[in-house]
């Protein structure tokens, strides 16, 4: 079947609703009911834990390697790119300090952790450009160098990323699984490129990438649909309407980035 449900319901994409429908206002803050997270895939700190190590893992399995993969390509940053990386690190370190001072809420504590491993990452990887030789590849197609290690970033950062946007209000894990192995893998599509000689592939990898890519925008159509039928049968103050709503604002951005 098609995966975009015809015809689009009314009322499908709420952000263009009235502001006095909307359970984020201020004045509507007293109603919201905060039900117990419990249920929620994200709502156990072991999830966060287990995420975390496998993010980090496949990131330095994915740096090391490329750096096995093409030892000739090794270059070191130096002059502004040089300090462009460390001022990054430096940003970003500092703001994973100070989240580490705040006290998180304790039943979104796994979204947190989650969050800051988003940092952790960005930060190792600046940290690795800045001190020591990382691989540098040419494409044959555009002519333009790519930093590998960046690519490895992106790849993981996309997939996990991507996940927990769209488990941020779900029970099941093969959804969100799906849509963030789509993003993942058309990540890994550009990682490739680089290495990619025949100019035919090349264009065949790009168009898979691109493809793959696209699923964000069917996850959040059919999203879009269920937060209208929320909008209809749920009262403003549900717990669930405010996750779905936030989650699905969330997925447009993606979107949009």
């Amino acid at each position: 079947p098609s995966p975009f449900p015809l015809p689009l319901p009314s009322g499908a994409f709420p952000s263009m609703e009235a502001a006095s429908a909307d359970p984020l206002d201020s004045n509507q803050e007293g109603n919201i009911d905060t039900e117990d997270e419990k249920g929620y895939i994200l709502s156990e700190p072991r999830v966060a834990i287990k995420l975390l190590a496998a993010a980090f893992s496949l990131m330095f399995s994915l740096d090391l390697f490329m750096i096995w993969l093409s030892p000739h390509s090794l270059k070191r940053l130096e002059g502004s790119e040089s300090m462009a990386v460390l001022l990054a690190f430096t940003v970003q370190f500092v703001s994973l300090v100070q989240d580490l001072t705040k006290q998180p809420y304790s039943k979104q504590i796994a979204t947190w952790q989650c969050t800051r491993g988003v940092k952790a990452i960005a930060a190792t990887t600046n940290l690795w450009l800045y001190m020591m030789p990382t691989p540098f590849i040419r494409d044959t197609v555009t002519g333009r160098a790519n930093c590998m290690l960046r690519w490895g970033e992106w790849t993981v950062l996309s997939m996990f990323m991507t996940f927990l946007v769209d488990a941020a209000d779900s029970t099941e894990w093969w959804q969100p699984a799906v849509t963030a192995l789509s993003q993942g893998i058309s990540t890994v599509c550009g990682l490739l490129l680089p290495y990619i000689e025949s100019v035919a592939l090349w264009y065949f990898v790009t168009i898979l990438s691109f493809l793959l890519f696209f699923y964000i925008f069917v996850r959040l159509y059919r999203r879009e649909v269920e937060l209208a039928q929320l909008l209809r049968s749920l009262p403003l103050g549900s717990y669930r309407l405010l996750k779905v709503r936030t989650t699905t604002r969330l997925l447009r951005l993606c979107c949009i980035v």
